[in-house]
């Protein structure tokens, strides 16, 4: 595994950026390489990895079934270009131009899926909060207009 440390974070722009590149090989897959990296400024927390197999492949597509919990244990390995979807849970994560790629199991996938619906949902509350006090300003302004005054 090699290593660098101190380099310049693309969002913060401190040289508190950690690169790292690691290999394995992985049984029935063949040898990947693995790149983070992650900035470790408490207020800036930028991450971002991507694995990527050393021999090109055409794309394909696995089906897997969880029969039992022992199936959660199964080993995953997504790049950055790969497309995961659960039509169970009716979501999918797509590939985009700063996806991650990773090695993981299918209950840490599930995990990744939880933490995105976490994220989105605190997104919809905020929204939803900025709404409620906009909502709230209206009649006021509209009592005011009624009035003859203009709304500020």
């Amino acid at each position: 595994m090699d290593t660098l440390s101190g380099e310049t974070c693309p969002v913060c722009l401190k040289k508190t950026l950690t690169l790292v590149e690691d290999e394995k090989d992985i049984p029935y897959f063949g040898k990947i390489y693995i790149f983070s990296m992650q900035c470790t400024d408490k207020e800036c927390d930028f991450k971002q990895a991507d694995v990527e197999a050393e021999e090109a492949k055409d794309p394909l597509r696995i089906t897997f079934t969880i029969e039992s919990e022992k199936d959660l244990n199964v080993r995953v390995i997504k790049s950055g270009a790969a497309t995961i979807s659960i039509p169970q849970l009716k979501m999918s994560v797509e590939p985009g131009a700063v996806a991650d790629g990773y090695v993981s199991n299918i209950e840490g996938v599930i995990h990744r899926f939880e933490e995105i619906l976490k994220q989105e949902r605190e997104v919809q509350q905020a929204r939803a909060s900025a709404l409620h006090c906009q909502v709230r300003e209206v009649p006021g302004k509209e009592v005011q207009a009624l009035e003859g005054k203009r709304p500020r």
